[in-house]
Formats: structure tokens, C-alpha cells, sequence
């Protein structure tokens, strides 16, 4: 074959055409000189090896000269992958002027740890190195938008910042204004809600937004883990934190992982080597799971679930350790509240209030064989020894019942919380859960007894788990099965689910971002108040709809269909649907969870930044419909760096900068690892840091804010009046009464 090589324009050598090369390619001539140029290309510039044949040298010069234009570059520059998959991977960005022209991972991490060494690396994955096609893609916002057809049409046009800035301002001040003439001057700014999801992934733009949401007395942050439905609730309620996970690194320690609803190959892909790496430790992976996945493809052992019913697996295995006596008596009686005395009158825990007159109602007891008598349990709250009993001359019995009498002379009769669940498992046989689960009941025994002999074991749990209206029993039954067999609390061990408490809490995030002072509450709740059943439609306060539910007065709720399908509300238990959304009115009107604005007020404006707010919609059809309606939500700003959903049915789209191309922190559950993102690039187009664009929007509603005389209003939940006059002085710090960074 003959390939064309002719001399440059400049006259300073020789060029192969790209036509021409190609056809080499095709021959099969240039693979030895390719393979020498991706071995010798060094910041851009191809070292030519010395070929045999003077053909090659040819075609490996000219391709050399070719591929090193394509990739050379000027610098590299270190910033963070700051995608909501919580791993916060370190890259190197490699830029030839101001173009990112490919990524790196950066594999430092033995540089800053010298305990982990190079585990951590290389970090990173294929959706992190192709985050350039977002940044220089055909769906980045690179203008302000202001929307000219009907929402959700992509009808928008080109406006300037300014512009942008000074509408959207005289809106939400127009919003205020109406709103304060309705109430009386109080609580205007509830109607303008702000989302956001997680703040670990940007600490900076999100608190930013948190920031101008407290200034102008705004409803939000609305919550994210319950929109996404990924955060494990029975982990808050069993042991009080969000979540307590190890970091991926500790994998490795463990002697059985089974992973549970967990696709780390697909989902946690930075971290799935270290899955890889225990295996060839000696480690037995158990996936289990409704479907054979990645992940189930590393694992030793796949089990096959029935969606929804993997609390009933999971409890089927306790009932078979605790028949077995396989459990760890010492650990249970140490470090759980199983041998702890419930009275079986009212259900809750024998206190030392019940007991003696001035008794503690913290101080919990537990039976003690010696004395034959309840005694404190040692380390409850209120009591200032530690959990070790023996030391303090005491044997509690795990299993038994018996009768004590009241300081009111009253005789009741208690029992451990170990017999409560046997008795509560009573009928949950391995055989039993085959036909409710689908898994064999010789299968839930043998695993069983694995997890019982195992130590350390751990679990990986994963949000499908948590996509159900049990999911809190779904945590809560293995976080259980792990501590009767004594595998909580030690390295290896323990319930892993890396969605939340991001080992590092930022106290800047409630100092300056004012998270702490805003009007945080659940997005689910929110959408079925305002959106999905309507209730401001009634004309009532939460107290009056909950009187006429009690009355019998009101029997259905406004939505979510008119005329077709209305929720059902009723005191009468028996009514279980209606019953249930009685509950949840009754909950928001005694204020035991927080809702804002409430009825008959309504969400009259939407701010979101950071995330996609409608592909995530409960009450889909509901929150749609109100996206497209501007009578009901009258402005929707989003700020983002690429068009998505939520986008296209703004009346006004901000473009934001990515994460390389501001400054930021990121944190994870994955490791330990702080990390910055930087700006290793100036933003494309007119992309801004979503910093700046909330102090600019605070500074244009200031100025809007002078320019009408002043808008004020008094904030009933924080006891201040917020004049928005004020916003951008406060927003900056400008007296630094806080912090001069602002």
C-alpha cells in the first residue's frame, strides 16, 4: 500500500494526512510506531525511538507529529470529582490553554497517609475521566436563560446577568410583598423554598444557598436522602446517628462481607477493587439481592431475594442463631439493650422512676441472677460507671420474666427485651421466610450460622434495601442480626451504608452557611402537603383540618385527583389508609415534625441548584404539574451547569461553574480524605461559582429592596424582623461580625 506523506506548510518537516493514516492503520504498517508514540509521548512532545525500516520511521514520525498536537498540553492542575456518588475522587486535569483536554487520576493519596499508603490509589473511574464532555458538551449552560415559551417547552432566550439578576429579585420581592399584605407582615419569606441535595460534595456552593435561604426567611433546605430514598432511617432510630459506616479501606479487614442491595461494582466503582483485594485476603463475599449484578459477580455466593422481603430473610436468621444458641452471650448482655427490663403494662423500659420516689427516669435496669433482684443496668444514661458488669458484681439474665412492685405499691410483671423477641419471632421459621422470601430455608440456615461463627463480619447495604415503606425494619432487623452475634464495633465488622454522616462535619456549614438557622424540613412530607393532596386548598390551619378529621367532618383531602381520586382521611384505626394520614396531619399540626409554609399557605417559588429536583419526584404527575404551572409555582430558578430536567421548566436558568472550574471542600463516607476542588480552569461562557451568584443575587434584592422604600417583615420562628434592604451586607459579613471571609 502507498501512504501519502507530504512536506508541512511552514516547510518545517514532514506530515502524514489523517486520511492517510488511517489507511496505515487499516494495513496494519503504523501499530508498531503507535505503540512506540503512546510509549514516549512526554508533555506533548514524541521522542521518536530508532525504527528498522525507514518506512516505519516515516509513518511513527508524521503519526508522532499528528497525536502529540492532539494531546499535548501546558499544565496540570489537581482538583476533586465532586459527583453525588459520594467518593470524591482526587483528579489531574492536563490544560492547554484554558481547555481541560483530558483527565488523570491523581493517585496521590500515599503522599498525605502514610498508615494506608498507596490502597487508596488510583481512585477513580470512566464517569469521572469523561466529566469533559459535560464541561464542553452540547447540554452545558453557558448563558443566563430566561424562559419565552410555556414551561417545560425549551423555550428560552439569552439574557445578560444583570438582567437576570434584577428580574428574578423583583419577582421574589414581589412574592413577599403580596405574601406579607396576606399574613399581616409575618413569615413572607416561608414561600420561597430552596433545594439542594447533599453539601459534602460542595461545601461552598451549598452553603452559600443555605445562606441567602435564612436571610430572606425562606422555607428550606428541603432534604435530599428521603427524596432519593437511599438514607437508612433504621440507623438514626437504633443507635442515633445518621449513619456509622467504616471506611471502604476496612473491607479488607473483614473475614465475610455480604453485600445486600449493594451494586458497589456499578455504584462505588473507585471502591470496588478493595472487594477484589479481600477475596484474594481469604474474605467470602455473599451478595444478596433481586438481581445478579456486577457485584454479584465478585461475590462467592449469590442469593436471590424477593423484593421488599428482605427484613423477613434477615429475621429468620435471628430466630435460627437465638434457637441455636449461636449467638454471643457476653457482647449481647455487654453492649445491647436485650437484657434490659420492659414492664408488659405500658411497654417501655423499668425505670428507676417507676421504682423509688426522685428515681432518674434515664436509669434502665436489667434482672441480676445473684441477687435475684433488677438492678441499674451499669452505663445507661444517668449512671457514670461503664458497661462492663462484672466488674460490678453483676450477671444479668438474658431470658426470663418476673414481677416488681411500683413505688405506687402496684405489682407488674416485666420481661427481658431478648424474651420479647423470641416471642416476637416466635413463628418466623427458616420455612416460614422460604415461602414469604423465595430463599431456600437450608440456604437461610447454613448463612446463618456462617454469619454466627464468622468474626469479623460486616455488611454492605445499599439504598435499594431502603426503596420500601418498611425500609426502617429492613435496617434495623440487620443492624440486630449483626449485634447478636457480636459484629458491631469492631474493625471488619459492622453495618455499612454509604449514604450520609460524612465523617467530617464542616462547623462552617452551620456557622456561615446558617443551616442551623434556616427552616430545614423532609421534601417528601412537603410535596405530599403542598403538592400532591393540596391541603392549602381547605382555607385552614393544620389544627382546624385535624378538629373537622376528629369531627367527622372532613373525610377526604383535596388531592391529588379532583373528582377521581381525593385522600382519604379518618380518626378510626380501622380506616388504615385514612387512619395513616390522619397520623401524618396530626404529627404537622402538634409541630413534632417541621413543615413550611404551612396551610393554608402555599410554596410559591422554587430556588434549586446543585441537583435535579423533578427526576427524583414522588407524586410525579402532581409535581409536574405544578412545574408547569406558573399560577402555582410563579418563579422556578435553577442554577446548574447543564440543561436537565428541572431546567426545562425554569423561568429563569443560571449557569454555574463545575467543580473545575471554582474553588470548593469535599467530604465522604468512603474515606478520610478532605478535599478541595479548585479552579483549574476559568469557567466556560459565563458559568459563575454558585457562591457568587448567590451574593449577587443577594446584592440585586438588596438594591431591588431600597429601591420600593424597604421590604420588611417579622420572622415569628427565629423572633427578628428581616429587612431585605440588609441582605447583601449581611450576606458578606461586610461589619465581620462573623468571619472576614465573607
Amino acid at each position: 500500500m502507498v501512504v501519502r506523506i507530504v512536506r508541512s506548510a511552514d516547510g518545517g518537516g514532514w506530515r502524514l494526512t489523517r486520511r492517510e493514516f488511517l489507511k496505515a492503520i487499516s494495513a496494519g504498517a503504523a501499530l508498531t510506531a503507535l505503540a512506540s508514540v503512546a510509549n514516549t509521548v512526554e508533555k506533548g512532545k514524541a521522542v521518536l525511538s530508532f525504527l528498522s525500516s525507514t518506512r516505519e520511521h516515516r509513518i511513527a514520525r508524521n503519526a508522532t507529529s499528528y497525536w502529540g498536537s492532539i494531546v499535548s498540553y501546558d499544565r496540570v492542575a489537581r482538583s476533586t470529582c465532586a459527583g453525588n456518588c459520594t467518593q470524591a475522587c482526587g483528579w489531574l486535569a492536563y490544560i492547554r490553554g484554558k481547555t481541560i483536554i483530558g483527565l488523570q487520576q491523581a493517585a496521590d493519596y500515599d503522599a498525605y497517609d502514610k498508615v494506608m499508603g498507596k490502597y487508596y490509589n488510583p481512585r477513580g473511574c470512566a464517569r469521572g475521566a469523561s466529566f469533559v464532555r459535560y464541561i464542553y458538551g452540547p447540554t452545558r449552560i453557558l448563558f443566563p436563560y430566561k424562559r419565552v415559551g410555556p414551561r417545560g417547552s425549551g423555550k428560552f432566550k439569552r439574557i445578560t446577568w444583570e438582567q437576570a439578576l434584577q428580574e428574578i429579585a423583583s419577582k421574589i420581592i414581589d412574592i413577599v410583598v403580596d405574601e406579607s399584605r396576606k399574613t399581616g407582615g409575618k413569615d413572607a419569606g416561608e414561600v420561597i423554598v430552596f433545594f439542594s441535595p447533599i453539601p459534602a460534595f460542595s461545601y461552598v456552593s451549598a452553603g452559600a444557598g443555605y445562606r441567602l435561604a435564612n436571610l430572606l426567611g425562606a422555607s428550606g433546605p428541603l432534604s435530599f436522602y428521603d427524596w432519593y430514598c437511599d438514607l437508612p432511617p433504621g440507623e438514626p432510630i437504633t443507635w442515633g446517628t445518621q449513619t456509622e459506616e467504616s471506611e471502604e479501606a476496612d473491607w479488607l479487614n473483614a473475614k465475610l462481607i455480604v453485600v445486600w442491595g449493594a451494586n458497589v461494582a456499578e455504584s462505588r466503582i473507585a471502591a470496588a477493587h478493595f472487594l477484589a483485594e479481600a477475596k484474594y485476603r481469604g474474605t467470602k463475599i455473599v451478595y444478596v439481592g433481586t438481581d445478579y449484578n456486577a457485584t454479584a459477580r465478585l461475590a462467592d455466593e449469590f442469593i436471590s431475594v424477593k423484593p421488599g422481603t428482605d427484613a423477613a430473610l434477615v429475621l429468620a436468621m435471628v430466630k435460627y442463631i437465638i434457637d441455636k444458641k449461636l449467638y454471643d452471650e457476653e457482647y449481647v448482655k455487654t453492649y445491647t439493650d436485650l437484657p434490659i427490663l420492659v414492664r408488659e403494662d405500658n411497654k417501655k423500659f423499668l425505670r428507676e422512676s417507676d421504682l423509688k420516689e426522685g428515681g432518674s427516669p434515664f436509669k434502665v435496669y436489667m434482672w441480676d441472677a445473684k441477687t435475684n433482684k433488677p438492678v441499674v443496668a451499669p452505663g445507661c444514661m444517668g449512671d457514670d460507671r461503664d458497661l462492663d458488669y462484672r466488674k460490678y458484681g453483676i450477671e444479668p439474665v438474658l431470658d426470663g420474666e418476673w414481677e416488681v412492685t411500683l413505688k405506687d405499691g402496684r405489682r407488674v410483671k416485666v420481661k427481658t427485651v431478648f424474651r420479647l423477641l423470641k416471642e416476637k419471632l416466635a413463628t418466623l421459621t427458616p420455612e416460614k421466610a422460604e415461602k414469604i422470601t423465595g430463599v431456600p430455608a437450608e440456604k437461610i440456615k447454613r448463612l446463618a450460622e456462617e454469619i454466627a461463627k464468622t468474626k469479623p463480619t460486616m455488611f454492605i447495604e445499599g439504598g435499594g434495601t431502603n426503596h420500601w415503606y418498611n425500609n426502617d425494619l429492613n435496617n434495623r432487623s440487620m443492624i440486630l442480626l449483626l449485634a447478636i452475634t457480636g459484629n458491631i464495633g469492631y474493625s471488619g465488622a459492622g453495618f455499612n451504608q454509604y449514604t450520609g454522616q460524612y465523617k467530617v462535619w464542616l462547623k462552617g456549614l452551620g456557622k456561615y452557611g446558617r443551616i442551623l438557622k434556616t427552616r430545614p424540613q423532609n421534601t417528601t412530607l412537603f410535596v405530599w402537603v403542598h403538592y400532591y393532596t393540596e391541603l392549602w386548598r381547605l382555607g385552614k390551619t393544620l389544627d382546624e383540618i385535624v378538629r373537622d378529621i376528629e369531627a367527622g367532618r372532613l373525610r377526604k383531602l383535596p388531592g391529588p385527583l379532583p373528582g377521581k381520586f381525593e385522600e382519604p382521611v379518618s380518626a378510626d384505626p380501622r380506616d388504615e389508609r385514612g387512619y395513616r394520614n390522619y397520623l401524618i396531619l396530626k404529627s404537622l399540626a402538634k409541630g413534632w415534625v417541621p413543615l413550611y409554609p404551612k396551610p393554608p399557605r402555599r410554596p410559591r417559588a422554587m430556588i434549586i441548584w446543585r441537583g435535579n429536583f423533578l427526576n427524583q419526584a414522588k407524586g410525579g404527575f402532581k409535581v409536574l404539574e405544578w412545574f408547569s404551572d406558573p399560577k402555582k409555582l410563579e418563579l422556578i430558578v435553577v442554577i446548574d451547569f447543564r440543561m436537565c430536567t428541572t431546567a426545562l421548566f425554569a423561568d429563569y436558568i443560571l449557569p454555574a461553574a463545575t467543580w473545575y472550574e471554582k474553588f470548593d471542600i469535599e467530604t465522604t463516607p468512603m474515606h478520610v480524605y478532605i478535599q478541595a476542588l479548585n479552579e483549574v480552569v476559568p469557567p466556560l461562557g459565563e458559568a459563575k461559582p454558585d457562591f457568587y451568584v448567590f451574593k449577587e443575587l443577594a446584592k440585586a434584592i438588596a438594591e431591588e429592596a431600597k429601591r420600593r422604600g424597604g421590604v420588611r417583615f417579622y420572622d415569628t420562628k427565629y423572633k427578628i424582623t428581616r429587612d431585605y434592604s440588609k441582605i447583601y451586607e449581611e450576606f458578606i459579613d461586610a461589619r465581620c461580625k462573623e468571619n472576614p471571609y465573607f
